[in-house]
């Protein structure tokens, strides 16, 4: 028995810890792939994600292990109620920021631009959304984000969305992911539209992020880096 346990160990031991990562990940409101993220350490097990693509088991160890993540989040959400929760909120946006980041970049024309990707709260509780955004391909294979070719396909231009961020303004995936903590701060500018300005300093130059009123309510409508 002990040999056919140590046996078993052996081959299940990369599932079981992959299993509580996302366990932990999920009671942590998504606190543990924000500091894999800030620290380097791939917490999300992809060379273990590569090996089950391998195997033919990568989508079902995924989807296994997001069930995992969530029912550790609901438990961790139970045990911490609503103040927990509300602390815990920014990390759990953070992580369906950088979840959907991934996703753009891979393929940006997925879904549809109003998708929202996360609701968050702003520096005085109200709710704030970040949509997909739309994107469209240019004639010479290039993305487009934001302009008259996206008024003649879609009726506006201004296309708020982390696509615009991602594709014309070229955000860093560490800056989009900082977003839910960057709206707690007191806005620079209120400008006539009403719109909240927020600016941050970082270690490669100042970053803006613009929500503006819309009719679903307080929308990020842009994140773009200052070159001044």
């Amino acid at each position: 028995m002990p040999n056919m346990f140590t046996d078993y160990l052996a081959e299940n031991v990369a599932d079981m810890v992959y299993g509580a990562g996302r366990t932990i990940n999920g009671l942590s409101g998504g606190g543990l792939d924000y500091l894999g993220e800030k620290y380097g350490i791939d917490t999300r097990m992809n060379d273990y994600l590569s090996l089950k693509d391998e195997e033919g088991t990568g989508n079902l160890a995924q989807n296994l292990g997001n069930m995992t993540q969530f029912g550790g989040m609901g438990l961790g959400m139970y045990g911490l109620g609503s103040t927990g929760v509300n602390i815990m909120r920014p990390y759990y946006n953070s992580w369906q920021i950088g979840r959907a980041y991934d996703r753009l970049k891979q393929n940006p024309f997925q879904g549809s631009g109003k998708d929202v990707i996360t609701r968050m709260k702003n520096h005085n509780g109200e709710p704030v959304i970040l949509q997909r955004g739309e994107a469209i391909r240019g004639e010479n294979g290039e993305i487009i984000a934001a302009g008259k070719p996206l008024l003649r396909e879609y009726g506006t231009k201004r296309n708020y969305g982390l696509n615009k961020a991602i594709y014309k303004h070229d955000v860093p995936r560490n800056e989009t992911t900082q977003i839910p903590r960057y709206i707690k701060e007191q806005p620079v500018e209120i400008s006539p539209r009403g719109q909240s300005v927020y600016e941050v300093s970082r270690p490669d130059g100042r970053y803006r992020i613009v929500v503006s009123p819309t009719e679903n309510g307080r929308t990020i409508s842009s994140m773009y880096k200052i070159e001044r």
